[in-house]
């Protein structure tokens, strides 16, 4: 029945409105449809941790002493070679650009007596996203890392980074040296333009701490982070082919370690399937209640109204039939409503009559009472009316208002009069 009377086009409705559930949006704004993914706009700490920096890193044992050396297993033909760690140099670039970051980083290690003469070069590559929560999390691709011209993936998986208060990046990663092995890796700025900023990466074997690395990061302009990595290239004797080219702005260092297009699409949420899609609005469950009571109620009020109608015109039909056969036996020609009392007490009296005569059973009619079988009598003795017993019954119950079993001149009358 609700299905018939809710209004057409409630069904196509959109959540939010009278007859629909509240939308999901107005209390969650990952299923806006307008939501804003770009990562600056979600947390400003990307906006002051952007830009170019360098850093004096120290690298340390797991029981907090200095680590000074380095092996680097190059590939072929340049073989293995141990290079100064205690400090190394590190140049970092951070880009956003609407949903997507680029993090390009190269570390430079000096040369060490009794190991390498030469010092080495070494970038990576970090690719991110923003994310559907809203959160300024950025997801981040498998890192790629250059060293001697040539390149390879640190990990296979994804990583998360997250901005925590106003000023702190704070990630977790896995690492490719071991297997189980994964970085915890923290930035904090030490003023509100993040001009200085403390990095501090934790590398774990089995749950422990197996090294560290730390050091302060100072903004720099562009020019004066490509003339500083030039300088120290020089002063550690990196061959040109142990470099990793600067300025490091590109989408990649080596130039083919980006990410396509497709893989861009699996995380970017300006591309990728979006998981909150604002869901098909359900009608309110006082709407559909409201709307199977009105249904219910306006089905019985026709059937009322049909019944109430068929009643009229079947008594209508009794009427007619009761006054043909009535007609039979007036002795004066006019209407049965325009009758006057006298005749109806006539026609009353005349019924009465023929119904009694030479019945014992009934000499209660004879004090103005009609019994219910004297008017089947009197009915089915005329000749012009033809009333089976089921319309009688209900000729009779229309008659026989007060259910005694007998019509009296009041009843009679009110039913001649209808």
């Amino acid at each position: 029945i609700a299905s018939t009377t809710i209004p057409r086009g409630v069904s196509a409705a959109k959540c939010g409105d009278p007859w629909r559930e509240a939308c999901l949006s107005d209390s969650d704004p990952r299923y806006k449809p307008d939501a804003n993914y770009d990562i600056i706009d979600q947390s400003n700490v990307w906006k002051i941790h952007e830009g170019f920096f360098v850093a004096d890193m120290h690298m340390y044992h797991a029981n907090g002493q200095p680590r000074l050396n380095y092996t680097f297993n190059f590939p072929a033909p340049f073989g293995s070679a141990t290079f100064g760690t205690f400090p190394f140099k590190v140049f970092l670039n951070i880009t956003n650009i609407r949903t997507r970051q680029y993090i390009h980083r190269l570390g430079i290690l000096s040369p060490l007596e009794g190991g390498s003469p030469f010092g080495v070069g070494f970038g990576a590559d970090l690719f991110g996203a923003s994310t559907f929560e809203l959160d300024g999390r950025v997801t981040t691709f498998p890192s790629s890392n250059t060293v001697f011209e040539s390149s390879s993936d640190t990990t296979t998986e994804l990583s998360i980074t997250y901005p925590v208060g106003n000023d702190t990046l704070f990630a977790k990663s896995a690492a490719n040296y071991d297997a189980g092995t994964f970085n915890v890796i923290s930035q904090t700025c030490f003023d509100v333009a993040c001009d200085t900023k403390h990095e501090v990466t934790s590398a774990f074997l089995d749950s422990k701490v197996d090294r560290f690395q730390a050091g302060d990061f100072v903004r720099v302009t562009e020019a004066e982070f490509i003339e500083r990595a030039n300088d120290i290239y020089t002063e550690f004797n990196v061959p040109i082919q142990a470099r990793v080219a600067i300025p490091m702005t590109g989408q990649s260092l080596d130039g083919d370690e980006s990410p396509s297009e497709e893989q861009w699409c699996t995380v970017d949420p300006n591309c990728a399937p979006n998981p909150y899609e604002e869901p098909t609005a359900s009608v309110k469950a006082g709407v559909i209640a409201g709307f199977t009571v009105g249904g219910v109620v306006l089905f019985l009020l026709v059937i009322g109204l049909g019944v109430h109608f068929n009643n009229k015109r079947q008594a209508k039909r009794y009427r007619n039939a009761f006054a043909t056969r009535i007609a039979q036996t007036m002795s004066i020609r006019m209407p049965a409503r325009q009758m006057n009392a006298k005749a109806l007490a006539n026609e009353f009296q005349r019924i009465d009559a023929q119904t009694s005569a030479g019945n014992s059973n009934r000499r209660a009619s004879a004090v103005g009472k009609i019994t219910k079988d004297g008017m089947w009598e009197f009915l089915s003795s005329g000749t012009a009316v033809e009333m089976n017993r089921s319309d009688f019954e209900a000729l009779w119950a229309a008659m026989d208002t007060t259910g005694s079993g007998y019509v009296d001149f009041l009843e009679f009358c009110a039913f001649m009069g209808q």
